[in-house]
This record gives C-alpha cells, structure tokens and sequence, in this order.
C-alpha cells in the first residue's frame, strides 16, 4: 500500500492562491539538484514570494525520493510546476535525484550509472506506485501521464528536459514508463478496461487513418461527432490516438491533448455503481487526510493566537502601569 505524507507549504504563495482544477493528467518531473531529498524541499519552498521570502514562483503537489513520498499541495490544487497550460490540468511531481554527480552547463556529469542504479530502482518505482495511486484516484490511465519534455513539445509545459536527461542512463524512458503504469492498472493488453468518449472540435473535420500515427487517410469525421473507443496510442510529438470506429469502418483519429483543439472528452454516465463506490472510496480517504492536516493547522493558528494575546494583555498591563506611574 502506498504511503504519502502530507506536509502542506501554506506559506507559498501557490498555497494561499486556493485555485482549484479538476486533474486530467500527471506530470513527471525531476528535480536536476543533486542530493536533496524530499522532506528537504519544505523547508527550501515553503515561503513566499510576495513577502520576499524566495526568489521564484514555483510549488509542485509531491516530491518523491527513494523512500519517501511528501505530498506538498493538495491534488485537487493547481500548482506551479509547468510553466504553461499544464498547471490547469495536471498534477505536477518531482523526483529527487541522487547525490553523487554534478551539472555542468546543464549536462549531467560524473554520474556513476552502476553506482546510482539502486537508488533509481527505487524512486522509479515510488513515481509508478504515486501514479498508479493518482489514475485510481481521478480515473486517469497511463496515457494521461507525460513529463516535463514531453509537455514542452505538445506545447502546454516550459522547455524542460526532464526526465529524458536522467531516465535513459538507466534504460528507462517514458514510454516504459507508461507500460508499468498500464500493467500495475490491470488494463487488458492493448487498451483500458473503459469505454472514454470525445466530441470533434473545431471547424474542420478530422481525418479516420488506418494507422496512427501517419497512415492512409480512410474517412473525414465532421464537426461534433462523437467517438469512443478503449485503445490509445501515443505519438513521439505527444498526441494521442484513439482506434475507434466511424460509420462502420475501423481506424485511428487523433483526440488529446485538448489544447491541440482536436477533440473534447465527454463524459457517458455507465450502470456500474460498484466501480463509483470504489472511486468515491478512495477520493474520501484523500478529503479525510485533508480534512485532518486543516484541523491541525487550524489547532496550531488557536495556540498561535492564545500566546499572541496573552503578550499582548502584558504590554498593555505594563502601559498602564507606567500611565499610573507618571500621570
């Protein structure tokens, strides 16, 4: 069972902002520090910049390290961790990474791979534990899952390179990435175990090919027609494809990301209750932890104001003494 720690940084400015999103995907980061773990970051981003406490205008939800996971903002925030449009759609994680190497005009150096192998056995498992947790949480799957670079390129996220500066020094990319996550979900091999719905925007129409992501033109699909299918695809430039079927003929249409304008996923309520038991389950764990780290915020801001007070009554008491004194 996966294990977070909730630790909130309600002094950043990203905290008291209180935007709220409606999370449509996940965004991998890593951190290009060296060394710093993730208990560490609290104390360097719990400030504000407003108050001239730190020098940027960042908050991410979590940062994960080979051992801990510290949830840093509450999912359902909008964070600060994307540098575009991303922020108002995707939870946004860092990964800590290893001490033991050094950047060099932004390129990693010195790094040990045999060395740092164990440790990013570890951490890369804690993000696919973290987003397995968070796709069951918000009804997510793996191909909602991208990484600051691949955010870049569908042009939602700033020109970052992670995490394709550190993942294949150990073989690892994001796309076997996004097959650990598909596996641990338990989706049938070649798809979801969901039926997912989207509408044709714009003002042209889209084009069914007989492969995705380049293939022969089959059929155009008009303006607010709505598809379906289980069995995504994701392209090299981050687009997302759909197999689904339009007048009786099979074939793959381009659906996400939404900021492209291709589609808009709709939503079709199903019959399976025990499927939204399950998922309205998990999302009151998430309000009760909530629920309860406001509690001891709220606990604490009483004492805070109960000492304030009593200093406040003791100056007052020695005022009024002077006041007697020389009046």
């Amino acid at each position: 069972m996966i294990e977070i720690t909730q630790k909130f940084m309600t002094r950043n400015d990203c905290y008291t902002a209180n935007k709220k999103i409606v999370p449509k995907g996940i965004m991998v980061h890593s951190t290009a520090t060296s060394g710093v773990m993730a208990p560490a970051w609290f104390d360097r981003w719990n400030k504000s910049y407003k108050a001239g406490e730190i020098g940027r205008q960042s908050c991410v939800h979590a940062f994960i390290d080979d051992v801990t996971i510290m949830q840093y903002l509450p999912f359902n925030h909008r964070g600060w961790h994307a540098g575009g449009t991303a922020n108002n759609t995707h939870i946004g994680f860092e990964m800590c990474e290893p001490k033991g190497f050094k950047y060099v005009n932004g390129k990693i150096t010195e790094y040990d791979v045999t060395a740092q192998q164990p440790y990013f056995d570890k951490i890369y498992k804690n993000a696919i534990d973290l987003c397995v947790y968070l796709c069951k949480l918000y009804n997510l799957n793996e191909t909602n899952i991208i990484c600051h670079s691949e955010g870049h390129k569908q042009g939602i996220a700033s020109n970052h390179g992670d995490v394709m500066h550190w993942f294949p020094k150990h073989g690892k990319s994001m796309d076997t990435f996004r097959a650990e996550v598909k596996k641990r979900l338990g989706k049938p091999s070649g798809g979801s175990d969901e039926m997912r719905y989207f509408e044709i925007m714009g003002n042209e129409v889209m084009n069914l090919r007989a492969t995705a992501p380049n293939g022969k033109i089959i059929k155009p699909i008009p303006t607010g027609t709505i598809i379906s299918g289980t069995e995504f695809l994701t392209a090299s430039n981050g687009t997302i494809w759909l197999k689904t079927e339009y007048d009786g003929i099979g074939g793959w249409v381009a659906v996400l990301p939404e900021s492209k304008g291709y589609t808009k996923e709709v939503f079709k309520v199903e019959d399976d209750y025990k499927k939204l038991y399950e998922q309205e389950k998990v999302r009151a764990s998430m309000l009760e932890l909530e629920k309860n780290s406001l509690k001891q915020q709220n606990e604490k801001l009483g004492k805070e104001i109960v000492l304030l007070q009593s200093s406040y009554d003791n100056v007052i008491m020695d005022i009024r003494k002077l006041a007697n004194k020389y009046l």
